[in-house]
């Protein structure tokens, strides 16, 4: 399998994968989103809270914010983060102090509750180490993947104007070139619009890959992660045949 880079960021990066197929894509999608190992709150102690929410409803909400991650971090380490409150003010997720300094909150200002006069929140929520196939709030990375489209077009047809005028992501140039042929998500405008000029199909053993992480681990230390986990697997599968 090759591995094409199209787009980079922190927090996104778009490849192309060529000589793959359907199930290594999702086995690469599924080693990404369910083994990558995250931290999330796991245990809450309320010490007092007469807010208008449950202590229920809070330990989901404190649960689901993204942490930082440092795998230098020992496996079965326990991040205990305090909090304490009292209204009238709302609560943001950068208000919860953790007495590690490597694992905190990466989404400061995810508003938790706002407490009214009089009204107090004060607990100690304790982090763990997971992965989603533990339970979604380790989730720390969604992934997700497009097959690649097979664009034939018969420069000079007369009913290509109307295949160019039908294009949502402007890939068919009027003179019948094509741009950007990674950005077709297969939706059939153009051959809806002039069977006879343009041909429309799935590539089987190309694809679009997208990473998108959540918290302060690239994209791309993400995909890699993700890479180094899927080899792993095989090689596991291997020694077992």
């Amino acid at each position: 399998m090759k591995i094409i880079p199209l787009q980079e960021t922190e927090e996104r990066v778009t490849v192309r994968l060529e000589e793959s197929s359907v199930s290594v894509a999702n086995a690469l999608r599924r080693a990404i989103v369910d083994d990558l190992p995250a931290f999330a709150v796991d245990e809450v102690d309320f010490f007092e809270n007469n807010s208008c929410m449950y202590n229920e409803y809070l330990a989901n909400r404190l649960a689901l914010i993204p942490l930082t991650f440092d795998d230098e971090v020992a496996d079965d380490a326990k991040i205990v983060f305090s909090l304490d409150k009292e209204g009238p003010c709302t609560v943001y997720s950068h208000e919860l102090r953790s007495t590690d300094e490597k694992i905190k909150v990466f989404a400061k200002n995810i508003p938790i509750i706002r407490l009214g006069e009089r009204q107090r929140l004060r607990l100690e929520a304790t982090a763990i180490k997971g992965t989603a196939r533990q339970h979604a709030k380790f989730q720390s990375t969604l992934a997700s993947y497009a097959y690649c489209a097979k664009i034939k077009v018969k420069k000079g047809d007369k009913n290509l104007a109307a295949a160019v005028a039908a294009c949502p992501r402007k890939i068919i140039l009027p003179s019948g070139e094509l741009q950007s042929v990674e950005l077709c998500d297969l939706c059939g405008a153009c051959t809806d619009a002039a069977p006879e000029a343009v041909s429309l199909k799935a590539k089987n053993d190309e694809f679009i890959f997208f990473v998108e992480t959540y918290n302060n681990v690239t994209a791309l230390a993400q995909l890699k992660r993700g890479l180094a986990k899927l080899e792993e697997r095989c090689t596991a599968l291997a020694k077992e045949a």
